[in-house]
């Protein structure tokens, strides 16, 4: 996990004023909230932290959750990861025990925290990933229905259903999202203002 210590070291010297703050939105996870460039400015009402580094995948956010954010107390937390972790070659059973020890950290830490999960994307680069893409987003819906404040907030199937045209929502590359996708992503956001934010 070395190769993201720059990054890592950032986020920490960015939370330092948060450790008494309760009031933010923190979004943590991968280069799909890293990249969210006008992230911190969409949800005016809302002081919202971009909190992502770019290619981490669900075992990263795990292995630095303590750094990042074990002295803080944000008014809710919401986590990206996980297509990268199945890029790597990760079966999804594995994939998703990343997110249970993650899960773990914001429950021992965090417990009364609302807790947000938005599911893996169907990335037009991986699309040979589908089924375990599925797969994957199934048990942590399943896993984050226990609980009356964690919530599973599904961008998966709104992009399938762009079907052929999915590619609209993403740059050349067919991993990273451009503004068209992340209007997407906002507008389902707000479909679970209450949780999402912490109202």
């Amino acid at each position: 996990m070395h190769w993201y210590e720059n990054e890592i070291k950032a986020l920490e010297e960015r939370k330092k004023p948060l450790v008494r703050d309760h009031e933010s939105v923190i979004f943590y996870g991968s280069s799909s909230i890293r990249l969210w460039d006008s992230l911190e400015t969409e949800f005016p009402e809302y002081h919202v932290l971009n909190m992502g580094f770019g290619g981490s995948t669900l075992a990263g956010c795990g292995w630095f959750f303590d750094r990042v954010l074990g002295d803080v107390r944000p008014k809710s937390l919401v986590l990206y990861a996980g297509d990268n972790d199945l890029g790597d070659g990760r079966h999804p059973e594995e994939v998703f025990l990343f997110f249970e020890a993650i899960h773990g950290y914001v429950r021992a830490y965090l417990p009364d925290t609302p807790f947000t999960f938005i599911s893996v994307k169907p990335s037009p680069a991986r699309f040979n990933l589908i089924a375990s893409m599925r797969r994957l987003n199934e048990w942590i819906a399943q896993s984050l229905a226990q609980s009356s404040h964690e919530t599973f907030v599904d961008v998966f199937s709104p992009m399938m259903d762009y079907g052929q045209n999915l590619q609209t929502l993403y740059t050349n590359d067919g991993l990273h999202m451009n503004a068209r996708g992340y209007d997407l992503w906002k507008s389902v956001l707000l479909q679970h203002r209450a949780s999402v934010f912490g109202e």
